[in-house]
């Protein structure tokens, strides 16, 4: 059971539950891990939290050989990719390995990461600060504050996730609408309520139900119309330095504010997206992005160490000023990437690739003993 040759992927129940016979776009994505493994002379294993025997520092995983994958047994490598999210039973048994230098965990769950606690995070540099929407906590007071200064504010869920729960305030003609998504039947449709002091009551109920936040919102650049903004994938790369591996901009669908792929937004290359675009280039927007995303890494993992993949949702106005609009530490590169189970741009394939080759340079510098 030798550890120097592996690095393991962390991966949740549902895509253990696909193995040993991973098919489409599960398939696709391991074969971009596993094809980086083979050019670093490592190899991989995929398990859950709950293989891993943390006494005898053992793990039960799938590791791929000559004919498919198999479930064997092997020391716990001493390099794990974080693939999925888990309790805080696990942060108390991963984190005094890290501690210790026996493991070397990304990205390691040291923070909160709630919407609000990254936002307050960023404020605190002077730099960042100018990329972030004003964001508060909702309260009736203070979407009703946020009202007197914005024509347009977004709310949303404190800790949701591909854009669910996100609705929307727009003041026109001195009336207030709030638009929300309703589920008739089998059909989720955008409904509208106007209002024009009191805030409707289904607002104040979504906001007795959990944490929610309001968010300026930005104009945002358009494309046809509709808006766009992007995930831009910052990692560690094989020399162990910040990089930006893609950058993957999401279309709104026509009449729509949201970008997420599940709630009907498109994928595509930057590039394709912005070609023949009036005012925007790829090379604009590069040169107002990559330093103050580089900046965000940086000053994240300087409170925040055992990070290396982090993928930040970033919006641009018409003019090309980048702003910061969410964090993610688990991107879902998958569905992101992927139509048919085929990448949208090859450029992408280094979001799949750069987090193994970063494994490769911590065994192989033996920063994990």
């Amino acid at each position: 059971m030798g550890t120097t040759n592996y690095t393991g992927i962390l991966i949740s129940g549902r895509i253990h539950k696909k193995f040993p016979e991973t098919e489409g776009r599960l398939g696709k994505t391991l074969s971009f891990y596993e094809n980086a493994a083979r050019k670093n002379n490592i190899k991989i294993c995929y398990f859950r939290p709950s293989d891993i025997d943390f006494n005898n520092r053992e793990v039960k995983g799938w590791v791929k050989s000559s004919h498919g994958y198999k479930l064997i047994k092997i020391h716990l490598p001493a390099v794990i990719f974080r693939r999925t999210s888990y309790g805080k039973k696990y942060d108390r048994l991963f984190s005094p390995l890290c501690n210790k230098g026996d493991l070397y965990l990304f990205n390691l769950r040291r923070f909160k990461h709630k919407k609000y606690d990254d936002y307050l995070f960023f404020h605190k540099n002077e730099t960042l600060r100018k990329h972030l929407p004003e964001t508060m906590k909702a309260t009736p007071e203070s979407i009703r504050e946020m009202m007197e200064k914005y024509n347009q504010l977004i709310i949303k869920p404190n800790s949701g996730r591909v854009g669910k729960g996100i609705m929307k305030l727009e003041k026109s003609e001195g009336h207030w609408k709030l638009l929300y998504k309703k589920k008739q039947e089998k059909e989720i449709r955008w409904e509208t309520i106007e209002f024009k002091n009191d805030l409707p009551s289904r607002l104040i109920k979504k906001m007795n139900k959990g944490s929610f936040l309001v968010q300026e919102r930005i104009n945002l650049a358009t494309v046809s119309g509709c808006p766009f903004d992007m995930r831009v994938s910052v990692q560690k790369n094989c020399f162990g330095t910040w990089q930006i591996s893609g950058i993957i901009a999401k279309l709104a669908e026509r009449g729509h504010f949201i970008t997420n792929l599940t709630q009907g937004g498109t994928s595509y290359p930057l590039s394709r997206l912005l070609e023949g675009h009036p005012s925007l280039s790829p090379g604009k927007v590069l040169h107002n992005l990559v330093p103050f995303v580089l900046l965000a890494a940086d000053y994240l993992e300087k409170s925040y160490p055992f990070l290396a993949d982090l993928g930040f949702d970033i919006g641009i106005t018409p003019e090309g000023f980048p702003y910061i609009i969410e964090l993610n530490t688990v991107s879902d590169y998958p569905t992101l990437t992927m139509q048919n189970n085929e990448l949208g741009d090859q450029e992408w394939e280094k979001v799949f690739t750069t987090p193994i080759d970063f494994s490769a340079y911590l065994l192989n510098e033996k920063h994990c003993s």
